[in-house]
């Protein structure tokens, strides 16, 4: 168990020491000519200082385009500059990247892929987990201010977006209270809640006496109608009796 926990913590520690060596920068399109110009900086990000004899340099292809040589020591905190001895480096608008082996094969680092298309001193440079194109910082520190400025502004944006969301709800807030004092209920659940005003139905008066129907410039009142009526019924009760009378006495002659 004992040899166990002590090979963990080796593995850890020859991890650490490994992975603290980075590509920093790349000039992969300088100005003027190419040949002999391109450079690529590595960095020592570590604790302490770091052997990096035999370690290779891959183009994309991928090509071996440097051997790092034998005796080779970082320190901590400190740069290697890799001068490339021909134009190895991809500029158009594909691209190219970089990869770093140590001396037994494995891969240490790698680049994305980097372009640059203008024959100028601007640098790809290492900042904060992303890379940058700026002007070149050869042997110094990259000039990372410009991700830092991006991030301060994209935290500034930030606070003022929830500001004005903070404002406009305050806002909302205010004509809700004022909506709700002119008669209105915020309930429970969030929504308005109108209260209705009792309604109170008007009283339909109705008149005394039925009014009067003219018909034929002559007046129908209740009381002759009435009379028109029995009169009208006197007249068919006559009527069907004589009928009545009528038929019998035909039955009657025939017999």
């Amino acid at each position: 168990m004992m040899k166990f926990g002590a090979s963990l913590i080796l593995l850890l520690f020859l991890l650490s020491y490994v992975s603290a060596i980075r590509i920093n920068e790349v000039e992969m399109n300088p100005s003027g000519m190419d040949i002999k110009n391109e450079w690529i900086e590595i960095y020592n990000d570590g604790g302490e200082e770091i052997d990096i004899s035999n370690w290779k340099m891959y183009d994309g292809l991928p090509q071996k385009i440097f051997t790092i040589p034998n005796g080779t020591l970082i320190d901590k905190g400190d740069y290697y500059l890799i001068g490339l001895n021909k134009s190895y480096l991809n500029n158009d608008k594909d691209g190219d990247l970089i990869t770093l082996e140590n001396s037994e094969g494995e891969r240490i680092d790698e680049t994305s892929i980097l372009k640059d298309t203008i024959d100028n001193n601007n640098t790809h440079q290492f900042c904060l987990s992303e890379w940058v194109f700026a002007e070149q910082t050869k042997g110094q520190e990259n000039n990372c201010a410009i991700v830092q400025e991006n991030i301060s502004q994209e935290t500034s944006d930030n606070q003022t977006i929830q500001q004005s969301n903070s404002s406009e709800n305050q806002t909302t807030i205010q004509q809700i209270q004022e909506n709700n004092s002119l008669g209105q209920e915020i309930g429970l659940s969030g929504e308005i809640e109108t209260i209705e005003k009792p309604i109170i139905a008007d009283v339909i008066k109705l008149n005394p006496k039925p009014k009067d129907i003219k018909t034929n410039n002559n007046l129908l009142t209740s009381d002759n109608l009435a009379i028109y009526g029995l009169v009208a019924f006197s007249i068919l009760l006559v009527f069907l009796f004589a009928r009545k009378k009528i038929k019998k006495s035909k039955t009657e002659f025939k017999e």
